[in-house]
């Protein structure tokens, strides 16, 4: 996915943990950080407890969707995802892409990555692994702020 490229939508057939969203619900006041991650990425785990952080700093500021992309066959397991995701304290949406349908419109192939997007829509930040908090943070910031 190209800088300015806009959201893409979730299929209806899609199966959520925590709550579904769509692209309209999304799309207009709050900025969004869609980030991918795996059971099986040790790496993955420790994204929830600084995107917790910044959801207690900046509140119902911007949205966050989670996007579990399975690495290996085995973890497309709905129960590992949940007990996992419990575990790691993911409390936020979570969109299972075990088809990888949205992995494909994304073009994404690794996890963690990170995506955030303007309240328009538009894509402004990608970013791949789990450094770089501190930049992402303060993108995420300024299009909180942006009007």
């Amino acid at each position: 996915m190209r800088l300015r490229e806009e959201l893409p939508e979730f299929p209806n057939s899609a199966i959520w943990l925590n709550g579904a969203w769509s692209k309209e619900q999304l799309v207009g006041e709050k900025p969004v950080l869609v980030y991918f991650w795996s059971v099986s990425c040790q790496a993955c785990k420790r994204a929830p407890s600084v995107i917790n952080l910044w959801k207690s700093k900046y509140g119902d500021r911007f949205n966050v969707i989670a996007v579990h992309m399975p690495r290996f066959q085995e973890d497309a397991n709905t129960n590992i995802v949940q007990s996992t995701a419990a575990a790691i304290g993911i409390n936020h949406s979570i969109f299972l892409d075990h088809d990888l349908t949205i992995s494909k419109k994304y073009q994404n192939q690794m996890v963690p990555n990170f995506y955030l997007f303007d309240k328009k829509g538009q894509l402004r930040h990608r970013q791949t692994g789990e450094y770089g908090w501190h930049m992402l943070e303060k993108r995420l910031v300024l299009l909180i702020n942006e009007r």
